[in-house]
């Protein structure tokens, strides 16, 4: 809270909050998205997309079934041979309490897959490696507003999401996929294997514009500051 306003850091989280409070006006809510810090989470330089005619793509979660691991891992089967040899997925995150990721495992390996999906514990320096992938992906049947795709944004990456919170409203339409109709994660990833080099870069350059426009460290901090003047 604000004085008198209410500040989310998603349309969809205003949306919850009106379901709650009906009588709030529209005007004391406010929505301020995540902070990145634009010049840590820099483009690599010398980043080169597609080495050696693969698409790498990496996802960012710990192991929960919330995260739908299983859901990826069955869109990964439904793709054809030739789909599948150009593409490497690497999954860096930590187990939790649940058995989800004993079961995708498992699935990997029953499904042959293990040439095309690797899992690894988190790390420290994930900004390093993701800055190296030419796709972050996000597979959650339900997030808050995710700091993974904003980060992934202002690096100038392709990003492709569930339709979870605004999610919708900020990427292509051809990026964006129901997680729980495994065929349509399907889809997009043979979406993203169909289209040109030259298209991929484009649709990170402008992630960049637009995480630069409603993630960026300073424009952030002014919205706030500029709430506290209220």
């Amino acid at each position: 809270m604000f004085a008198d306003y209410v500040v989310a850091n998603s349309y969809e989280n205003i949306k919850i909050i009106k379901k709650v409070n009906p009588f709030l006006s529209k005007k004391k809510c406010k929505v301020i998205y995540n902070l990145v810090d634009s010049v840590m989470w820099k483009p690599a330089e010398d980043y080169i997309p597609l080495i050696n005619e693969k698409l790498k793509i990496l996802v960012v979660a710990s192991h929960q079934y919330i995260k739908n691991a299983k859901g990826l891992i069955i869109a990964l089967s439904l793709l054809n041979d030739e789909e599948k040899k150009k593409i490497i997925v690497e999954w860096y995150g930590d187990k939790s309490s649940d058995n989800s990721y004993l079961e995708s495992y498992n699935l990997v390996e029953i499904l042959n897959l293990k040439n095309y999906i690797s899992f690894h514990k988190a790390t420290n320096s994930i900004i390093k490696k993701m800055k190296y992938f030419d796709v972050v992906a996000l597979f959650s049947f339900y997030e808050g507003f995710p700091n993974v795709v904003c980060e992934a944004m202002m690096l100038e990456k392709t990003v492709i999401s569930s339709s979870i919170s605004d999610i919708s409203t900020i990427l292509e339409s051809d990026l964006v996929f129901d997680p729980t109709k495994t065929e349509k994660i399907a889809k997009t990833i043979s979406y993203l294997l169909s289209i040109p080099i030259f298209k991929l870069v484009e649709i990170g350059k402008k992630n960049r514009v637009i995480a630069l426009s409603l993630f960026d460290k300073n424009k952030v901090l002014s919205e706030y500051l500029t709430l506290f003047k209220k």
